[in-house]
Order: structure tokens, then sequence, then C-alpha cells
């Protein structure tokens, strides 16, 4: 009996041991900005933090508005992870999501979706290319409160719209365009629309 006691303790510690993993978030009740996204405003748009939320604003219908972090998020981005974002939509109509690979305004990646569909965009020296796009099931409405999931998974980059699976990608892939070169993250609002991010979660894997 001590010896069948002594080994479950053995596979649980070791199962405890390759199970650990870290969970960073930020629900931006105060200002204090913990992922350092970069807030922005001019007289169109703005992308700033305000008490309970990161709320994207924007009043021209033909332009977008975007945050990005000033530096990469605060994970390991060759070891799994998930980045899951809850979002506030007053009026699902237009296209949103989080941009990745983010090195400058005219070199980004982004997911973005719209009632029914999604997108995945990289945009290189200023030039959009659509990578894939696709159906979901994400019904136009007002008030509807969205949770957008980035997720590494082994070789997998993979999309989840309120926990189904959009899309996923083998970055090991040769003929594949989408790849993950950066920890710069952030968020993209389409047309004449508002959003407010009600929280950012990082859940990563420390030992695999």
């Amino acid at each position: 009996m001590k010896t069948l006691f002594f080994l479950w303790c053995l596979l649980f510690a070791h199962t405890a041991i390759y199970a650990q993993n870290r969970i960073i978030r930020d629900n931006f009740e105060d200002t204090r900005n913990r992922f350092r996204f970069e807030e922005n405003f001019n007289r169109h748009s703005s992308a700033m933090i305000q008490s309970g939320g990161l709320v994207l604003q924007n009043r021209d219908k033909n332009s977008s508005i975007k945050i990005v972090t000033e530096i990469p998020l605060p994970m390991d981005i060759d070891r799994i992870f998930k980045v899951i974002s809850t979002i506030f939509v007053p009026n699902l109509q237009h296209n949103f999501g989080v941009i990745f690979n983010y090195v400058n305004d005219n070199s980004f990646d982004r997911f973005v979706v719209a009632p029914g569909i999604y997108t995945v965009i990289s945009r290189v020296d200023g030039i959009d290319t659509s990578i894939s796009t696709g159906r979901i099931i994400l019904r136009q409405g007002r008030n509807r409160e969205v949770v957008v999931e980035m997720e590494r998974r082994g070789s997998r980059l993979i999309f989840n719209v309120d926990n189904m699976e959009a899309v996923s990608f083998n970055l090991g892939a040769q003929d594949n365009n989408v790849t993950l070169r950066n920890g710069r993250f952030g968020f993209i609002s389409e047309g004449a629309n508002t959003i407010t991010i009600k929280e950012v979660a990082i859940d990563q894997i420390l030992r695999e």
C-alpha cells in the first residue's frame, strides 16, 4: 500500500510540473495599462483606456482605428500560449478584431470578424493581402460581448471566436503566409464604430 501511495505521489508531482502555467490579465479598471498599449486620438478617432475598458471609437466610416502595445506582450511566442480578449460591441455590424506581428502601421497582420465571417489579412509595405476568409457563427446584433482568442498549440496558430475555432494555421508549413514574428499585439475597429475591450488575459504554459 505504501509503495502504491509513493508511486501515486510521484505521478502527481510529474503531472503538476508539466502542467504549470501563468495567467496575466488586465481588465482596465484603473489606468495602470499593464500591457502598455499606446493610446492615441485625433479629430476623427480615439483609442483610450477609460474606467473599465480600452475604448476604440471611430467616427469616419472610411477609415479604421487601432491600438497596439508599445512592447511585446509578456509571453514566449515559441511556447504554448493563449491570448483571450473580451470585447463589448454596442452595434455588431463592422469589422473588428486583433492585430499581431505589429512592426509599424505599414507592416502587421490582423484577424477581424463581422457578422457571419472572419478574415485574416497581412499588410506588407502598406499593401493589404487577404490570407484566409471563412464563415463563423456570429450574428449581427446590439450590445454583444465577443471573446476572441489567439492561441498557439504546438506548431499551430489558432483563432477562436466565442469558444469556437474559426481558422488554424500550421506555422511550420513552407507555403504558409502566417507566422509569429514578434509579440506586439493590439486591436482594430473598422468603419464608424465603437468597441470596448473589457479584458485581455494571457495564459502561458511555462513547462511542456
